[in-house]
């Protein structure tokens, strides 16, 4: 996992930052998508979930708490997640919040 601040980045003139170099995939595709989610609200309802696709995902708005077998992570408007695939997870929301993620390999 990988976490991004986007709101760490200057915006005096042009502040162009390459946050992760992905190497192509050759095989598999590509999805792209938003999720909403309501306060105390929990995905999935039990346990963790995984992809079989590397998942990148953009906090539009909302605070959630981020719940992986290694510990939870506050996240929060601004921040780019980096999952690999086959990387557990799970979120609950502290407020309605916003994700818009991107699925791919």
């Amino acid at each position: 996992m990988k976490i991004f601040n986007v709101k760490d980045l200057s915006s005096e003139g042009v502040s162009v930052e390459s946050l992760l170099e992905l190497t192509p995939v050759e095989t598999g595709n590509a999805s792209f998508g938003m999720g909403a989610f309501g306060p105390d609200v929990r995905h999935p309802q039990t346990g963790l979930a995984h992809h079989d696709q590397h998942e990148i995902s953009y906090i539009i708005e909302g605070r959630m708490i981020l719940h992986m077998e290694d510990g939870d992570v506050n996240i929060e408007p601004g921040m780019v997640l980096w999952l690999e695939k086959g990387e557990p997870h799970a979120t609950t929301a502290l407020e309605n919040g916003k994700v818009f993620y991107v699925l791919y390999g």
